[in-house]
């Protein structure tokens, strides 16, 4: 996995999306340390959990490659890469349908 703080650090520029909860905290600087339940907006519980080593697992208590949730992407083989909003192995949360858009920033 690489560092977060390195492929985040165009903030405030632009905010990326959170890879559990789909938002755009701004103001948050454990984002990729957070343990949101619901999306951003509250519409819905997230479709993941965090085990001991603050890791994304989906419902089948797979890893999930957090760099693929990054603007960076990740090109690398052989781990579970899928959308942490929807599942889908297409997209990482950054492309996700269900993410924040920009005009209506998050104030966490």
């Amino acid at each position: 996995m690489g560092d977060w703080k390195q492929q985040w650090s165009f903030w405030p520029k632009t905010t990326p999306v959170h890879p559990k909860c789909l938002g755009r905290h701004k103001d948050c600087p454990d984002c990729p340390l957070c343990n949101d339940s619901f999306l951003w907006d509250k519409s819905e519980p997230t479709q993941y959990t965090r085990d001991q080593h603050r890791q994304l697992l989906n419902k089948n208590g797979q890893v999930l490659c957090l760099d693929f949730q990054q603007p960076c992407g990740c090109s690398s083989k052989g781990h579970n890469h899928e959308c942490s909003g929807c599942s889908n192995p297409n997209h990482g949360a950054q492309d996700c349908p269900h993410h924040q858009q920009t005009s209506g920033m998050a104030t966490k």
